[in-house]
């Protein structure tokens, strides 16, 4: 019985390894969102555009150290960029986290746990090229504004 949950730990490991180390094998073709009064969102909406999806917390500290320059990276991008923000918190809690910082992002619900989508630590970035494809996947917080992160920002198709 040990000699299996070892197996099945191991087998998992190298899962995890291989998914995180290819942002390419990553897709949210079938990502559930909703915006935070409830309507269904399908990030093909955003099509033809380069999406910035960010999956974070209102309580997690990185994640709220990074919105500054995340939100001086939209503004210098302009158009160029559509900003999402995911999380499984409740709806209340982040319509009440956007009043008060106003913050300039489309802020996402994710009804179940981003757990589901092998999303195990915040903040967690994804950049999105203008095909759809995930391109880059970025653990952690990041000075947005910082010179190579602007330089991969524009860089991406």
């Amino acid at each position: 019985m040990t000699r299996f949950f070892a197996i099945l730990l191991l087998s998992s490991l190298l899962f995890c390894l291989q998914s995180c180390s290819n942002p390419q094998s990553v897709s949210f073709q079938n990502l559930r969102l909703e915006t935070l009064d409830g309507k269904s969102v399908d990030l093909s909406v955003y099509k033809g555009k380069k999406i910035f999806l960010n999956f974070w917390a209102t309580w997690c500290g990185p994640c709220r150290a990074e919105l500054p320059s995340m939100a001086q990276a939209q503004q210098a991008l302009g158009d160029e960029y559509v900003f999402l923000l995911v999380s499984d918190e409740a709806p209340e809690t982040l319509k009440k986290f956007k009043a008060q910082t106003q913050m300039p992002f489309v802020f996402l619900h994710k009804p179940t746990s981003i757990k589901m989508l092998g999303i195990f630590s915040i903040p967690q970035t994804y950049l999105i090229n203008s095909k759809g494809k995930v391109v880059h996947d970025l653990s952690g917080a990041h000075d947005w504004m910082g010179e190579s992160k602007m330089a991969l920002l524009k860089g991406l198709e």
